[in-house]
């Protein structure tokens, strides 16, 4: 079913029209020297770069506004959108040149594409292909958890659809494969297998569940009686062995959780009481657990025994597992304390904090309603919400970044506009996920329309 009347779709295209005519005769800005300090990003970008070949960095004055400026395109097509074109067909977008200064970028319009079909952000040259069709009043969002919503390979996508429950994707068709009938603990708390690309993971009740998405087969892989209850709210290790649970047990103290480090291979079990309502993760390597306290937002970092490390992390928002430079990191927001940025790396051999995304790396404060996609891969996927007051726009304002920690200098690359108005409805906060990988991300937007979200799709490189 379309999502919008004739008469809107024809109106809105003719408003393209006329913004493809004044932006003919808009001329750019000669270049000035930057006056904030920053980093400056010289080191080849890894996999991403395969789209973008060998770049020079330019910086300009921080209080410019850069409007529709064109990145690898031209303002004729900037605003177009097109139908999805087949794997093995031209492509009908041009080239994308990784945008990695910090200059104040504000969005420009672009009508809401149909599904299947692509939109091109005029201001940072990439192309959004949408996957999903919600009516108003439904939100249909990649899982949004400590893992990503990708699975394995990259060839499947798991979304959420308020009042339908968990959708499959097929990302190389960009086709609805079917329901998901699983019933984790919580909507989020569900991952994929980092070594399956089929496989699920999710706890309920007392037990460890495993759902293979092609047989639609739920296996159980552990039971855990002692508890209570039972929840995964992070993802295993990359190699598939070791959980991070969350249990309530009454009989070790009933105010209180226990962290349960679980080894699948040999099916052990080691616990520690942690302490108030939060969450457990592992890290990719296995080597490290932590916990984050509920009500203070304190991570708690033990070795894979569950011994205090004696390092402890003030998250100041939500925290997941990835990879810096070949070493476990916890990546954060801070808000303040040790380190403030929208995205901050916690070395958890030393407990040293890196401003990834913060005002030590020259951006601005982080927005309100920031939202982090991670990888057990050193990717990361920044996403914010749009503010209502434009004159006040910053980098980082309804942006989508993705993050590289791969090699000493950490690359980020800004994507995209997401067009997600500002609200308290929580399905329309800013989702975002990316791909194991790194060549491609999931975000949800509701393309300024307020009643309805659905997920676009970024592709970086094939």
């Amino acid at each position: 079913m379309n999502d919008k009347p004739d008469d809107l779709e024809s109106a809105l295209f003719a408003a393209r029209d006329d913004v493809r005519g004044e932006l003919a005769g808009v001329s750019v800005p000669d270049f000035v020297p930057n006056r904030r300090t920053g980093p400056v990003a010289g080191a080849a970008l890894g996999l991403i770069l395969l789209v973008g070949g060998v770049f020079a960095l330019s910086n300009r004055d921080a209080s410019e506004f850069v409007e529709a400026e064109p990145a690898g395109t031209t303002a004729t097509t900037a605003v177009a959108t097109t139908s999805a074109a087949p794997a093995d067909s031209e492509a009908t977008a041009p080239a994308f040149e990784p945008v990695t200064d910090i200059d104040v970028r504000l969005p420009a319009d672009v009508p809401p594409p149909a599904v299947d079909e692509t939109a091109i952000d005029p201001v940072f040259g990439s192309t959004s292909t949408r996957l999903t069709t919600a009516e108003s009043g439904e939100f249909v969002t990649p899982v949004q958890a400590a893992g990503s919503a990708f699975n394995a390979d990259g060839t499947r996508l798991l979304l959420y659809r308020t009042g339908g429950g968990h959708e499959l994707y097929d990302v190389e068709s960009k086709t609805f494969v079917g329901t998901v009938p699983i019933e984790p603990s919580d909507i989020e708390d569900v991952f994929w297998s980092p070594t399956e690309p089929n496989v699920l993971f999710y706890a309920t009740g007392t037990q460890l569940f495993q759902f293979d998405v092609d047989s639609r087969v739920e296996d159980v892989v552990a039971e855990f009686a002692d508890c209570a209850g039972l929840a995964m709210v992070a993802p295993p290790s990359w190699d598939g062995d070791r959980f991070a649970l969350r249990c309530w047990n009454e009989a070790l103290d009933a105010e209180k959780l226990t962290l349960l480090a679980y080894r699948q291979s040999d099916n052990s079990v080691v616990s520690v009481v942690a302490g108030d309502a939060g969450n457990a993760l592992v890290s990719p390597s296995g080597d490290r657990f932590a916990f984050v306290d509920g009500d203070s937002g304190l991570v708690t970092i033990y070795d894979s025994t569950l011994t205090p490390t004696g390092i402890t992390v003030d998250s100041g928002s939500s925290a997941a597992m990835s990879r810096r430079n070949g070493r476990d990191v916890l990546v954060t927001t801070g808000f303040g304390g040790v380190a403030t940025g929208s995205v901050i790396a916690f070395d958890l051999e030393t407990g040293e904090a890196e401003t990834v995304i913060g005002l030590a790396s020259g951006y601005p404060f982080p927005p309100g309603g920031t939202r982090l996609g991670v990888t057990a891969a050193p990717f990361v996927v920044v996403s914010a919400p749009e503010i209502s007051d434009r004159s006040s726009w910053d980098v980082l304002d309804g942006e989508i970044l993705l993050v590289d920690m791969s090699s000493a200098e950490a690359q980020v690359i800004r994507l995209a506009h997401n067009r997600v108005t500002p609200a308290d409805e929580y399905f329309q906060r800013p989702f975002a996920a990316v791909s194991p990988d790194g060549t491609q991300v999931a975000y949800s937007s509701d393309w300024n329309l307020g009643d309805r979200a659905n997920t676009y799709l970024i592709e970086l490189a094939k």
